[in-house]
Parts: C-alpha cells; structure tokens; sequence
C-alpha cells in the first residue's frame, strides 16, 4: 500500500455514508492527507452512485491524485 491508498482506507466509509446521505462528496487534498476540509486542493467529486461501490471510490480518488 502507499501513504494514499492508506489515506484512501482511512477515509472510504466516511465518503460512502456522505454520498449516500447528501447525494455526493467533494474529497479535498492537504499536504499528505485527504480531507473534506474547504480551502485545501479539491481534487475529486464522488457522486452518489459511485459511493454506493468502494472499489469506484478508490478508483476515482487514486485518478485524481495522479
């Protein structure tokens, strides 16, 4: 694993349960981390649909971060 896939774990049931509840989420990123934080780099958007299948969130968050 790399420090992102492990950052990609880390924050994967947050990002189901956002786009499950608010129709997507906007995954941000700081430095070394992901975040859902305003204001740091904004590097993807996760529709509702794709939150409902982790291996398209990982897809989609590993694409961004290329």
């Amino acid at each position: 694993m790399t420090d992102w896939d492990a950052e990609i774990e880390r924050i994967l049931e947050t990002v189901q349960e956002n786009c499950a509840i608010s129709g997507g989420y906007t995954i941000f990123k700081n430095d070394n981390y992901l975040s859902c934080v305003m204001g740091d780099e904004e590097i993807c958007w996760i529709t509702q649909e794709d939150g409902r299948d982790e291996n398209k969130v990982r897809e989609k968050i590993r694409g961004a971060l290329q």
